[in-house]
């Protein structure tokens, strides 16, 4: 006959006659299987916490069976994760241990950074090895790594899996010393002359460089001067100079690429306009027309930069002004006659028309009284012919 039960005598299952039956307990049999002199019985616990942890033994009436096998409920176990400094210079070893206990059933470790780099038992050079008591349900792991300027600020991640779940525990951003390894210039671009440079620096490095120096030179010539930007008053003579700057730590220090400055002459004052209503004028020397189509802003300033960055004379430009005044002065007098003649020519239109009108009116009026005398002779005659013929 076999039998299952605790180590208190508590029956769950006896097998009498190749016939398992469920005594008492939470269990179900899975599986039963008799082959010749082999009894085989595979059950499943259904209902089982912390508190009823037990070890189970299996045997027969005759004979003393196999040790017990000891029954643990499912349980997370307790992390910890300690590094053996907090603050690490290149090549000095970073050393990270993670510790699991009283999880169940048994835990597995494995290591990762935030670079997605694994770290592993199975490799030597990983320098990962494991410590476990068993019986303690007590497992830790420790990882030794050496310091670069890539680990600077990142992670290193213990992760422990256990019956079918993962738990990760990780460091703090780990903290690096190393010399600035790169730097990089930036400029307002283009500068107008007069104003003074704005550059700054962007750089990297533990500690952060606190020196920051720039430098200018000319592009021909690899002597450098050092300046401070916010002295440094820009000259058309500066365009096409190179800019730099550099940074420094207790570790080292690194320069930036050149970067070339471009510097735009000042900019101009406002150009004057000359505007004028839509009118149409003939210039007395050679008849050319000023019409609407033809109306534009005259500025003294235009087409005085060549492509070569030399300004046009003094002389040319008063030259130009004065030609471009003298036919704005001859162009407003032109339409200040033309407006005197239509007002001239109109009064005396206006004015023939009214004599005209005088003249009409006296030849209306003497007709008119001709016209009434005759009328009172006709009739005066014919008054008396009735006073002579019927009396």
């Amino acid at each position: 006959m076999l039998r299952i039960s605790d180590s208190s005598g508590y029956i769950f299952v006896m097998v009498r006659n190749e016939e398992p039956q469920k005594i008492q307990g939470d269990w179900l049999v899975e599986s039963f299987s008799s082959l010749s002199d082999t009894l085989q019985l595979s059950l499943r616990l259904t209902s089982f916490n912390e508190k009823n942890r037990t070890r189970i033994n299996c045997g027969d009436e005759r004979e003393e069976g196999p040790p017990p096998v000891e029954i643990l409920p499912y349980k997370a176990p307790k992390m910890s994760l300690t590094v053996n400094k907090s603050n690490f210079d290149v090549e000095e070893l970073i050393k990270v241990t993670c510790s699991a206990s009283g999880g169940v059933p048994a835990v597995s470790f494995s290591w990762i950074d935030s670079l997605g780099r694994r770290y592993s038992t199975s490799r030597k050079k990983d320098n990962v090895s494991e410590n476990c008591d068993p019986t303690r349900l007590r497992c830790s792991t420790t990882v030794a790594v050496r310091a670069s300027a890539d680990l600077d600020g990142e992670v290193l991640r213990c992760e422990v899996s256990h019956g079918g779940r993962t738990i990760q525990e990780s460091t703090a951003p780990l903290e690096v010393n190393y010399a600035p390894s790169s730097a990089l210039l930036r400029l307002a671009d283009p500068l107008p002359v007069g104003e003074i440079l704005s550059a700054s620096c962007v750089f990297n490095g533990r500690p952060l460089p606190t020196k920051v120096t720039y430098f200018v030179q000319n592009d021909s010539s690899d002597d450098q001067k050092e300046i401070i930007p916010s002295n440094y008053t820009l000259f058309l003579s500066d365009s096409g100079k190179l800019v730099s700057c550099k940074v420094s730590n207790s570790f080292g220090s690194t320069i930036s690429d050149p970067v070339k400055l471009l510097v735009l002459p000042a900019p101009t004052s406002k150009p004057y306009t000359i505007a004028r209503r839509a009118t149409t004028v003939a210039m007395q020397s050679d008849q050319a027309l000023v019409t609407k189509e033809e109306l534009a802003t005259i500025s003294p300033f235009q087409n005085l930069a060549n492509d070569d960055g030399n300004s046009t004379r003094p002389a040319d430009l008063a030259k130009k002004q004065t030609g471009l005044k003298a036919a704005s002065n001859v162009a407003i007098a032109c339409i200040s006659i033309a407006f005197l003649l239509t007002f001239v020519i109109a009064g005396i239109l206006v004015k023939r028309r009214l004599h005209w009108k005088g003249e009409n009116t006296q030849t209306d009026q003497k007709a008119n009284y001709e016209e009434t005398i005759s009328s009172l002779k006709d009739h005066e005659l014919e008054s008396k012919f009735k006073k002579e013929y019927f009396m």
